[in-house]
């Protein structure tokens, strides 16, 4: 049957300078499905988004390895690619 369903893209900082969170929510679309349809989705993350508050330097990006992770929500993880920033 016809439904909706919430696509979640999370962030997991591997190895920071300063305390973050374990995974942090950057981006969502919620879509509608007829019965048997699948759908691409784009979820864009804006670098700005990518930042964090260091003490004394401010809101800057980090170097280092990111876990991007995609799902229904922050539980049920269906997808995890790991990316560099530099």
């Amino acid at each position: 049957r016809a439904g909706q369903e919430v696509v979640q893209l999370y962030v997991r900082r591997l190895v920071s300078s300063v305390a973050t969170p374990v995974q942090e929510l950057k981006a969502f679309k919620k879509i509608a499905l007829a019965p048997g349809e699948a759908k691409d989705v784009e979820l864009l993350v804006p670098v700005e988004q990518l930042r964090w508050y260091i003490p004394g330097q401010g809101y800057v990006i980090e170097p280092g390895n990111l876990e991007l992770q995609i799902g229904h929500s922050s539980r049920e993880i269906a997808f995890i690619r790991t990316v560099k920033l530099w």
